[in-house]
């Protein structure tokens, strides 16, 4: 689930050029940023009610690469529930945050871009149900 607080520059040039009657002409990269990003979990059980479990940032490699960092706000529970991640190592798991627990819950995501925009999603963590 995508959630903005507040419009975009991106957003606001394009609803300006539009009401002045403006053809504006965009960056495929810039538009598609935030129709491309999504957000996915994956899990291990490691003993009774307790799972490893990393989370991650789904999108393009055209996409991925303007990305400076990701932010991850855990449940207050963890120590540093906030943690920011700014190197995406892996490519099948880009910007990934691991962690262990024995809970599910909501994971507010902050994106920030080279240029300074921000995006704002939320990841339910989920376990895998099998054994």
């Amino acid at each position: 689930m995508k959630n903005r607080t507040q419009p975009s520059p991106l957003s606001l040039t394009l609803m300006w050029g539009l009401m002045c009657g403006l053809f504006i002409m965009m960056s495929p990269a810039a538009v598609a940023q935030d129709e491309d990003i999504s957000t996915a979990n994956a899990s291990q059980r490691v003993g009774d009610d307790r799972w490893e479990w990393v989370v991650f940032i789904r999108a393009p490699e055209e996409v991925l690469k303007n990305i400076r960092c990701v932010e991850y706000k855990l449940h207050s529970t963890f120590t540093n529930p906030n943690r920011k991640v700014c190197r995406s190592a892996d490519r099948k798991q880009p910007f990934a945050l691991k962690a262990n627990g024995w809970g599910t819950f909501d994971i507010p995501i902050r994106v920030t871009f080279k240029d300074g925009q921000t995006l704002s999603l939320k990841h339910t963590l989920s376990f895998d149900p099998s054994p």
